[in-house]
């Protein structure tokens, strides 16, 4: 492989994703990051509202069973990300992807936080350790956005349509470029 094709290109800058011609089709994971920003962001609102007093155990459990709810479809983002994306960047390219996924424990922190929070029934603590997690899941998705999107972009599209079928094994095995200079 030679050294042009390692490298992920010039960054492009975020407003200038759209404009890149393997947009938006190479860029499926935003679409998710999208969701995940909504509900937290909804999740925040109800818990500010309960805060201010408009609220019962009742609804804590309640907030607390959506936010769990939703986690275990995060994790399923993550595992993905963790055991599929993440590898065929470091190989593919030769990245750090360590900010990452420290991203991923420290959401997962903050989430058993807001566990405990639910379970002492302390409506004001679940309320900041929500908007917590609100700030932290933003600084992450924008954090993974910044490196993954290039790299992805800067696929040809059948490399591209090779990653999305194929098995991390199946990828692994290609030439590497880079994967030695991060684990």
């Amino acid at each position: 492989m030679s050294d042009a094709s390692c490298r992920c290109f010039e960054p492009l800058p975020r407003d200038r994703w759209a404009e890149h011609p393997h947009f938006p089709s190479q860029v499926l994971l935003l679409g998710s990051h999208e969701n995940f920003r909504r509900i937290s962001k909804a999740l925040l609102a109800a818990g500010v509202e309960r805060r201010a007093g408009l609220s019962s155990a009742a609804s804590l459990e309640a907030r607390q069973r959506m936010f769990d709810q939703w986690q275990r479809s995060m994790r399923s983002h993550e595992h993905y990300e963790e055991h599929k994306l993440y590898p065929f960047l470091r190989h593919r390219f030769g990245v750090s992807t360590d900010p990452l996924e420290r991203g991923h424990r420290t959401l997962h922190k903050i989430a058993r936080d807001l566990r405990g929070a639910a379970t002492e029934g302390e409506q004001a603590r679940w309320a900041a350790t929500m908007a917590r997690f609100d700030v932290v899941l933003h600084e992450h998705l924008r954090d993974e956005e910044d490196l993954v999107i290039p790299c992805l972009l800067a696929l040809e599209p059948r490399e591209f349509n090779t990653y999305y079928h194929a098995s991390i094994g199946e990828l692994l095995a290609t030439p590497s470029c880079g994967a030695s200079l991060h684990g």
